[in-house]
């Protein structure tokens, strides 16, 4: 009897190890220990370490294995053909000490525990007497079942990290959740042939991905005034087509600040970050949904920098407020400068060096230096008004002093 059972149909490779584990009745960590040569207490469930080792006690070559039995397609589909290449033969050259948890990581991030379908549960008890866990189930933003498309339920058990080996229960064992809650049926039709062909091998490798999802970008017209591309806008569009809570539920939230959301970065340029291949699924899905954009959209960019005044709208605002101003003095029996009032409204600076755009303010201000409300009429200012006080008493006081002194006396004599 062989070590391990030879793979269903997309069966995950960690469902082979727990269908290993009940059907020879070993612990655990012997079993592991004698599949993969060193002791083993757990192993992932999504990918495979020592694929020789693992391939030969199942009866199959190493490199199927691992593309039609683990997610090491899904994980690679959107990187460029050398990576791809080069992963290839790093994954099926490791030996039983190593791992490729980044790439796990990138899977199973929107995919907090295993799913099922209780249409493929049924199939296979009466099939093969047992259930398995399918590799097509545990696939981010995938809610329907492929074969028999009715929605996947969420079960009890981990998927996340390696807790999935600390228990070992089979699908028709274990207790289910809640059905996972569908998007727009069109939206969610896409996202799923879109995540199957990657999980399959089949999306073409691309060397530009980003640039390609530029350019996607603005022949649905996505472009700010200046000729950049409009990122926030697609960042909110795409939220808006697959919804906050199936993006969430996928590990791929928008941020609330759009320009920074991963939509805005995977279509910038210049960005070198690796996406995960949950969110090359809904941008191209979004993209082959040929939403354009809105025909308002320019109107929500401007170019960067302070904006330009409207000086007729300032104009009329400032002579309004410069009427207040001066009634409220009006009342107090107060007088005001022409400077004093434009600096309180905050309007100096901008007068100042644009006097011809502000005709209704100037003509106001040129009628109040004309009134007894200006400091700048007769009185002048109040700290002028009291030197002209004062100059005038002096003068009169050092007259009446001449007069009384000098020549009164003499015109005394004479008279």
């Amino acid at each position: 009897m062989p070590l391990l059972p030879k793979p269903y149909p997309d069966e995950v490779i960690g469902s082979v190890l727990v269908r290993a584990i009940r059907h020879t009745g070993l612990p655990s960590k012997r079993l592991l220990t004698q599949v993969f040569g060193i002791f083993r207490s757990r192993a992932s469930f999504l990918m495979v370490g020592a694929a020789k080792r693992v391939g030969s006690y199942a009866g199959m070559d190493p490199e199927e294995l691992v593309l039609r039995h683990t997610m090491f397609p899904y994980a690679v589909a959107f990187m460029p053909a050398d990576v791809r290449a080069a992963l290839k033969t790093k994954v099926l050259a490791l030996s039983s000490d190593e791992s490729l948890s980044s790439l796990t990581k990138s899977i199973s991030y929107g995919v907090p525990y295993k799913r099922v379908c209780v249409s493929c549960i049924a199939d296979d008890l009466e099939r093969w007497g047992e259930s398995y866990w399918r590799r097509s189930h545990q696939l981010p933003a995938v809610l329907f079942c492929p074969e028999h498309g009715t929605r996947l339920h969420d079960s009890s058990s981990p998927l996340k990290r390696e807790a999935c080996m600390r228990t070992f229960p089979i699908p028709h064992q274990g207790s289910l959740q809640s059905e996972v809650m569908p998007a727009d049926a069109a939206a969610q039709g896409r996202l799923e042939r879109l995540a199957l062909r990657a999980l399959r091998g089949e999306v073409p490798p691309r060397d530009d991905w980003l640039e390609f999802y530029r350019e996607s970008a603005r022949a649905l017209g996505y472009l700010r005034r200046t000729g950049d591309t409009a990122s926030a806008a697609l960042a909110s569009a795409l939220e808006q087509m697959f919804g906050q809570h199936l993006l969430q539920q996928a590990g791929c939230s928008l941020q609330a600040n759009r320009s920074k959301a991963w939509p805005a970065r995977m279509v910038r340029v210049g960005s070198g970050i690796p996406f995960a291949p949950a969110k090359h699924v809904f941008l191209q899905s979004f993209f082959e949904c040929g939403l354009l954009a809105a025909s308002t959209l320019t109107d929500a960019y401007r170019p960067p920098g302070k904006a330009a005044r409207d000086a007729t709208a300032f104009d009329i605002s400032v002579e309004r407020r410069l009427g207040r101003l001066v009634q409220r003095a009006a009342e107090k029996g107060e007088r005001l400068s022409v400077r004093g009032m434009l600096s309180e409204l905050g309007a100096y600076t901008f007068y100042r060096h644009n006097r011809d755009r502000m005709p209704r303010t100037q003509a106001f201000l040129n009628a109040f230096k004309l009134s007894d409300q200006s400091e700048r009429q007769i009185g002048l200012r109040a700290a002028w008004r009291g030197r002209s006080k004062a100059r005038t008493q002096a003068s009169a006081e050092f007259r009446e002093r001449y007069i009384n002194e000098t020549l009164g006396g003499t015109h005394g004599e004479e008279s």
